[in-house]
């Protein structure tokens, strides 16, 4: 389903720029203001994200959302 393959790209996209940042994913969460299980729960893709949590995510990634998306 193209909907699935979306939202893993994004997932994918998600765990790659915070490893490229050498952050873990209570150090992402903490950023976020989010809780460590809800990283690991939107990156093992057991968990539907939001568009603010996924603002909010790419914010501190330091990533444009709107450029991370736009090939997707």
């Amino acid at each position: 389903d193209d909907i699935v393959k979306k939202r893993q790209a994004i997932i994918s996209k998600i765990a790659k720029v915070r490893l490229e940042k050498k952050l873990s994913q209570t150090q992402l969460a903490k950023l976020t203001g989010m809780h460590h299980s809800n990283i690991c729960r939107i990156e093992s893709g057991h968990q539907n994200i939001s568009l603010d949590t996924l603002i909010r995510i790419f914010d501190a990634l330091g990533k444009d959302i709107s450029i991370e998306l736009k090939d997707k």
